[in-house]
């Protein structure tokens, strides 16, 4: 049976996309973002309600529109559903979707690849090795940023670094049901990870 792992999965995204410092930057086509809510995902959010949210009202959009919608309160594996979420959340309910079952599909899966993670889905990660699973996820992932930054290089060549480094924790499976960060990392991946937004 799946345990909650949204208190511990949730502290692991909202680290990554920067806690509460607000940015609007020109290579970021989300705008005004906090807590990694961006105004390209919410349009009916003036910047002044994004500049001011909370952490609770962004943990609360972060369950509803991407945990629960996405259905990764199933899943078992905790490295499994921090991955699947650092996925949707990232490139979207449907595009992280699609790259998932791809992933899966690899691994022998044969679902249909419509992006909408569903019972089938969540019973074929819920049966692949959960290691095996991620590291195919991991290729789909980087095989997607790399074709982004090819499409549109005036925004994916200044973001390419970060989607790296922020699926580059991924890579070989993550420890200990959280992240481990080499201490050499340090600054930088922090700097990189802040920018690793795809909205």
């Amino acid at each position: 049976m799946p345990v909650d792992n949204f208190p511990r999965v949730i502290k692991e995204i909202l680290k990554t996309e920067g806690g509460a410092k607000f940015t609007n930057r020109p290579t970021d086509k989300g705008g005004p973002t906090k807590f990694g809510i961006s105004q390209k995902a919410y349009p009916h959010m003036s910047e002044s309600e994004i500049r001011n949210l909370t952490q609770e009202q962004a943990e609360h959009l972060y369950f509803q529109d991407y945990w629960k919608k996405s259905n990764i309160d199933k899943v078992f594996d905790f490295d499994n559903a921090h991955m699947i979420m650092d996925t949707v959340v990232n490139q979207g309910n449907g595009g992280g979707g699609i790259l998932i079952q791809k992933a899966l599909n690899d691994l022998g899966a044969g679902l249909k690849v419509d992006g909408g993670i569903g019972t089938a889905t969540i019973n074929a990660i819920n049966t692949r090795n959960p290691k095996a699973f991620r590291d195919t996820l991991y290729l789909f992932r980087k095989a997607r940023y790399e074709e982004l930054a090819k499409a549109d290089p005036k925004y994916g060549t200044p973001n390419l670094k970060g989607w790296l480094a922020r699926i580059d924790r991924f890579k070989g499976g993550v420890i200990g049901g959280g992240l481990l960060f080499a201490a050499a990392a340090g600054a930088a991946i922090y700097y990189y990870l802040r920018r690793g937004r795809i909205t």
